[in-house]
């Protein structure tokens, strides 16, 4: 098995930002911290104990993935020594929005520029922000979007008066020739402005504060009753994604509706036979099932929609969706595209595996309909099969275990074994068939091996 030590540094750094430090816990859920690892450099080490000393942070652009998670463990280590942190309400952070960055996608996969915006936006989430239903926490962290696109850091910090400002350079990643190989390389380089800047720097920020506009993750909601088309070749559908409401992300969602989201089956050839890559939900990835296997899922949110439909939307839930329909061109039947299945995924792929693979490569096998245990709530599911590459250049299988602890590889015939069966979560439980005949099967409409 693999080690935290044996990771190599670029892995372990993006895996802290977005919360999948093997065996580690979000100090805002508990309070035992997580082991320290070796500091990215001294002077990164000295300026995030400037932020965590801070009595008010602004952080402006892309925050290198390497911070949020070297964050999270220097607070853990001052909480456990009962010295104050600063509180995440005192943390501001202005970044390119969401529809200006998407539009760097290219040749169907995500790239760098989306990949380093993600891990930025959800690391720091992941810091300040604990993994809750409560409505009330989401406004702990104030998250501002504009309509530019940059990508450095500014880090403005005020203590008892005193205002500095530091810049954040993220070098272009250079590409090992064995992502397995360890390596302490940095590419972040720190610039301190001038304080004769500083000043100016502050009229800056109240500028840039009045023309940009809170950023509002939001989820969207589909309605259980909606008809299935018929149809579809040898896809099988039990699922149509009507669109009836947006509602803030992690949040409690209404009764009677259906989360919409994205599964991905990831699949590999191994020397035994074919397996399946499976996630351990913990409280550091995931929000319910915890303790059970799971296929790769992310819901879909109003950032994964495609163009015409994506931009900028009314910060009011119901007019919101009326601008939506407009863009849809007044649909009788308001359907989510599939396209904004395969964003979530691919979304997914990143933060759980380390993969930006094309969206072409997600083979769509089907779509199912799952309620939730006496809660009248509804899970529906576009479920997509992505079958590893392996060979002895790169090996996927061996990169995505690297990637993340949490991911486990089980051979398609254990799925069935009680040993395995009772770990894993309602989906692979309640559609343990379907999945056997339609998803792990090599090609739609064979069975796979028993």
């Amino acid at each position: 098995m693999t080690s935290r030590d044996d990771l190599p540094a670029e892995v372990f750094a993006a895996q802290n930002a977005i919360g999948k430090v093997p065996g580690g816990v979000p100090p805002a859920l508990t309070a035992s911290a997580p082991t320290s690892r070796a500091s990215i450099t001294p002077a990164v080490d000295e300026l995030l104990g400037e932020i965590l000393d801070a009595d008010n942070v602004d952080i402006v652009g892309i925050l290198p993935w390497q911070c949020a998670g070297r964050l999270a463990e220097l607070e853990a280590e001052r909480v456990k020594e009962g010295m104050q942190v600063i509180h995440p309400a005192a943390v501001r952070y202005f970044t390119p929005a969401s529809d200006v960055i998407t539009l760097y996608r290219h040749s169907g996969v995500m790239g760098t520029l989306v990949q380093r915006w993600i891990a930025g936006t959800t690391g720091l989430r992941n810091w300040l922000r604990p993994l809750t239903d409560d409505p009330q926490a989401a406004q702990t962290l104030s998250i501002f979007e504009f309509d530019d696109v940059y990508l450095d850091c500014l880090v403005h910090t005020s203590r008892q008066g005193r205002h500095t400002v530091t810049i954040l350079t993220q070098l272009p990643v250079l590409k090992p020739q064995n992502p397995q190989l360890k390596s302490d390389e940095t590419t972040l380089v720190i610039t301190r402005m001038d304080e004769s800047q500083v000043e100016k720097f502050q009229e800056y920020l109240t500028k840039l504060e009045s023309q940009s506009r809170v950023m509002l993750p939001r989820q969207i909601l589909c309605r259980p009753d909606s008809d299935v088309p018929q149809g579809g070749g040898a896809l099988h559908h039990e699922f149509r994604p009507i669109i009836v409401q947006l509602i803030p992300h992690r949040t409690l969602r209404p009764a009677n509706t259906v989360s919409p989201g994205a599964v991905v089956a990831i699949c590999s050839p191994t020397a035994h036979g074919w397996a399946v890559v499976l996630k351990r939900r913990t409280t550091t990835n995931s929000v319910e099932d915890f303790d059970t296997l799971a296929l790769i899922s992310e819901r879909v949110l109003e950032a994964d929609l495609p163009s015409p439909l994506s931009g900028p939307l009314d910060a009011d839930h119901g007019r919101a969706l009326e601008d939506l329909w407009l863009r849809a061109g007044q649909p009788s039947t308001f359907e989510l595209p599939e396209e904004a299945f395969r964003h979530a995924a691919q979304r997914e792929l990143f933060l759980s595996c380390g993969l930006d693979v094309p969206a072409s490569r997600l083979e769509l096998r089907g779509t199912c309909l799952i309620e939730r245990e006496d809660e009248n709530q509804f899970l529906g599911f576009y479920v997509y099969r992505l079958d590893l590459v392996r060979s002895p250049g790169f090996d996927e299988l061996a990169y995505v275990r690297a990637w993340n602890l949490d991911l486990q590889v089980v051979p398609f015939e254990s799925l069935r074994e009680p040993g395995t069966r009772h770990q894993l979560n309602r989906l692979l439980r309640q559609r343990s068939a379907w999945l056997r005949e339609v998803v792990f099967a090599k090609a739609c409409g064979e069975t796979a091996a028993e």
